[in-house]
């Protein structure tokens, strides 16, 4: 049996979409675009009567690069905790200092962030700017994703502050962020 003829043009309206990239694949490109992911790793502060806690991802003035948020997780510990996430906040003295790890494989093992993750639990009053504000049940089996910090840029000089929103509460978290170069010119009004 045979058909009818094929059509010997389509019109210029139709045409096959083929997707060549897809999320995965483009994380796995941001290496050769020179752009690094890190995480912090699940930081935890543990409460200090009298006084509040807080992790603080910071950007050094000198880093030059540009910091954006891919993920914050918000995760408990034994009871139901409070936090809240801010910019602008007063720096957070003292404290355990680290910096996060590479997620690709590619890049060096010794690598570390510019940003620098800090943690005290003597702060005396919360400050900044709140971006989000949650409650995490206890033992809750899943960290809370903080959506409203996805795509927080942190410029040089400038900070992430999570802050346990009550006197004598731990806090516990983790960032998942991308590094860059920035020019100067991105840094201007």
């Amino acid at each position: 049996m045979k058909g009818a003829s094929p059509i010997p043009q389509v019109a210029p309206e139709i045409s096959h979409q083929i997707s060549l990239n897809d999320d995965l694949d483009h994380l796995a490109h941001l290496f050769l675009a020179r752009v690094t992911r890190y995480s912090s790793g699940l930081i935890s502060q543990a409460a200090f009567a009298g006084f509040f806690s807080g992790i603080e991802f910071s950007n050094p003035s000198t880093s030059g690069v540009l910091v954006q948020v891919e993920r914050l997780l918000f995760y408990s510990q034994a009871g139901a905790i409070n936090q809240r996430a801010n910019l602008y906040a007063a720096a957070i003295a003292g404290g355990t200092t680290g910096s996060s790890f590479p997620l690709d494989t590619r890049e060096s093992g010794g690598k570390r962030s510019a940003l620098v993750n800090s943690a005290n639990n003597n702060i005396a009053g919360i400050s900044g700017s709140t971006i989000e504000y949650a409650q995490i049940q206890a033992a809750q089996p899943h960290p809370l994703e903080i959506l409203n910090a996805r795509g927080v840029v942190i410029a040089p000089g400038q900070r992430l502050t999570i802050f346990g929103n009550l006197v004598n509460q731990s806090c516990s978290c983790m960032l998942i962020h991308r590094e860059r170069a920035v020019s100067p010119a991105e840094l201007l009004l």
